[in-house]
């Protein structure tokens, strides 16, 4: 699932973000990179600005799992993932 998002920053302005949800292929240095249901690959840049939900950072991700992440300009803004063995993910339903 792919989206491009308007919503109003901390600041109040506008600002545009991506949304894409799928498969964590993995995480490679501060690149992760995951599978879309349409079959895209898509990689984003890990920074330490990115915010993590469900996990408390990357080295926690789990690959194969149900993945989301919000981005701008390919950095990832946050990354959620459900914690635990479960394989769903955030906007799947269990």
């Amino acid at each position: 699932m792919h989206g491009d998002l308007v919503v109003r920053g901390q600041n109040g302005a506008f600002e545009n973000v991506t949304y894409d949800r799928g498969t964590l292929d993995g995480v490679s240095g501060d690149t992760l990179t995951l599978t879309r249901p349409d079959g895209k690959k898509v990689s984003f840049k890990l920074t330490s600005e990115t915010k993590y939900r469900g996990v408390t950072g990357a080295t926690e991700l789990k690959t194969g799992k149900q993945t989301l992440v919000t981005s701008r300009d390919g950095k990832a803004l946050t990354v959620a993932q459900r914690p635990g063995d479960r394989q769903g993910g955030p906007g799947q339903q269990q």
